[in-house]
């Protein structure tokens, strides 16, 4: 900048030395901003873009906008004789400057308010553990109060920063028992899901038609086991809301393309997101017609080695009645569970 001015013999005063410290830092400060968001939101070409380019855009166009308009304002100011100290100029200046910066205040302010999709990052993308195991207690029950019960070992890795590898192995009751589910998470690609059953001797890719499937006869389905896809849906920040006596961010989750709609069974999903751990406790499915289909209550929340995880949660199909519950126990986190352990081989393996 300094050069340029230089070059085209701009005199360098309180005006351009302002604008110029700004020119560097919006540049530098909206670099570094807009490839982290692409990076975060790697998916759909044309989507990502616009999704990482629209709200640093704004920032920094208001800002920019209203910088030069005060700078040059001020420049203006310098060479208007000041006739009156105290008097009705002086007045005017100040009350100018308090219009100008006011706008740059109060978006700074609404700024630093986390976006939807910022949320849901910080929510999926925790990193303070690598793996995890535990015991999982599944309990099916139907409009007529009748229970079937269902113990899981599970184990989760954390093989990237955005991946992450899971099997579920049916320990009991012996109709199900060495059943097995593996889920391999791909941040730029479709995540690979198998289910082996040992009565058929053999490992079944889930398809991703299929994803929206109920697992194993519950109300949660093959894509609610695991973590959802960041990039397969859009995120609206709703207006900020207590559940329990609990502070919530209210988050609207809308699929990213019919497609997603189609394969999930979901037409939008509205999560509740405790603002202190970042643990969805409450969340509300709706079906492609967009009626209410199912609702997920987290009744547990557990801190395990540092670390915050549901550990009972229920499914209700608010359509049939139907209702599952998962309690989780025995959890223990960095383990040293081997890479090996998450494979299509394994899944054979009777435990």
């Amino acid at each position: 900048n300094f050069g340029f001015m230089g070059w085209a013999k701009i005199d360098l005063n309180i005006v351009t030395m302002l604008t110029s410290s700004i020119a560097i830092g919006v540049g530098v400060d909206y670099a570094v901003h807009f490839i982290h968001r692409y990076r975060m939101r790697i998916g759909i070409h044309q989507r990502s873009l616009h999704g990482t380019a629209d709200y640093p855009g704004n920032v920094y166009v208001l800002l920019w906008s209203d910088f030069n308009f005060t700078g040059y304002f001020s420049g203006f100011q310098t060479v208007v004789p000041q006739r009156k100290k105290g008097g009705e100029i002086v007045r005017f200046n100040r009350i100018f400057l308090m219009i100008a910066v006011l706008p740059v205040m109060v978006f700074l302010a609404n700024a630093g308010e986390l976006t939807g999709l910022e949320i849901m990052e910080k929510v999926l993308n925790k990193t303070s553990w690598k793996d995890m195991q535990g015991n999982v207690k599944l309990v099916l029950t139907n409009s007529r109060g009748e229970q079937r019960v269902r113990e899981i070992r599970m184990f989760n890795r954390k093989r990237t920063e955005n991946e992450n590898d899971m099997l579920m192995r049916f320990v009991s009751p012996p109709d199900v028992k060495n059943t097995a589910f593996l889920i391999l998470e791909h941040q730029n690609g479709e995540d690979e899901r198998y289910l082996f059953l040992p009565a058929l001797r053999r490992v079944k890719r889930i398809a991703s038609s299929g994803k929206g499937g109920n697992f194993m006869s519950s109300d949660f389905t093959y894509y609610d086991i695991g973590r959802p896809k960041l990039n397969d849906w859009t995120y609206k920040r709703l207006p900020d809301e207590t559940v329990n006596g609990l502070d919530c961010y209210k988050i609207e989750c809308l699929p990213a393309t019919p497609q997603i709609a189609k394969d999930t069974g979901y037409g939008k999903i509205i999560r509740w997101i405790r603002k202190d751990i970042l643990v969805t406790i409450q969340s509300l499915y709706f079906d492609r017609s967009l009626r209410e289909w199912k609702r997920l209550t987290v009744p547990g929340v557990e801190k395990i080695g540092g670390v915050w995880f549901q550990t009972d949660m229920i499914m209700k199909d608010l359509q049939s009645n139907h209702r599952s519950r998962m309690i989780f126990s025995a959890i223990e986190i960095n383990r040293n569970i081997p890479a090996s352990f998450f494979s299509k081989r394994s899944l054979q393996r009777r435990r």
